[in-house]
């Protein structure tokens, strides 16, 4: 839906610009939308996957949120020439088109959150890397990319699908996934355009942005009203 004024303009996309700075929010975490360049650093963690640091270049040392694979044969590296954002979606992209799934979503938000149980937080500690390398191997194994986990990891699964069977979560939540590729070579020898390694992100309610976006549209129309008398 549009609004549009006496001289035919279309307010919505600015209303809701307006909207996202007024509460601090944005279409997708830290304002990363789909065409923008991100670029990773690697954290805490052993596996090859996450934790990941993401930041919106040309803003490159300005960590925005962590992330974590959920892939093994898709890629990522860490060079400052970073990744062309392609997609923001509810499903892997890359090799295979695989949809998200719930218990994923669920820990991933607990994650984001800083309240999943037993997960060690402390920065740049052996217990963050552990919990770090087991959260990963977690993802893997729900989104079928290893075989079963087990320890950590299979507990982690395991409060994800109670949480599911008990009501306490369904859906995916605020979890998407945001799918890249390759700016260019790297060197990794990859042509531009090659799909990169997907990861997790988070984005607000929708219902919630659309509010805020009429809210905002609606203060435009009253502001232009006021110029015009």
């Amino acid at each position: 839906m549009a609004i549009r004024l006496s001289n035919g303009l279309h307010v919505f996309s600015i209303a809701a610009a307006i909207a996202c700075l007024a509460l601090g929010a944005s279409p997708s975490q830290a304002g990363i939308s789909v065409g923008d360049s991100i670029r990773f650093t690697n954290r805490e963690g052993n596996t090859g996957g996450g934790e990941f640091g993401v930041a919106e270049l040309p803003n490159a040392n300005t960590e925005l949120f962590r992330t974590f694979c959920l892939q093994v044969n898709e890629y990522l590296d860490f060079s400052p020439l970073g990744f062309k954002v392609v997609d923001i979606s509810d499903r892997a992209q890359g090799y295979s088109d695989d949809p998200l799934d719930a218990r994923t979503a669920y820990l991933y938000t607990q994650f984001s959150k800083g309240t999943l149980s037993g997960y060690d937080y402390s920065p740049n500690t052996t217990g963050h890397a552990a919990s770090a390398d087991a959260l990963q191997r977690a993802f893997w194994a729900i989104e079928d990319e290893t075989g079963p986990a087990s320890g950590q990891a299979l507990a982690w699964i395991n409060e994800a699908a109670l949480a599911i069977s008990s009501g306490a979560w369904s859906g995916l939540g605020n979890v998407r996934v945001l799918s890249i590729a390759w700016i260019d070579r790297h060197d990794e020898g990859r042509e531009p355009g090659t799909p990169g390694q997907d990861v997790l992100m988070m984005v607000p309610e929708p219902a919630s942005f659309m509010v805020w976006s009429l809210l905002g549209a609606a203060g435009l129309v009253a502001y232009r009203r006021r110029l015009r008398k």
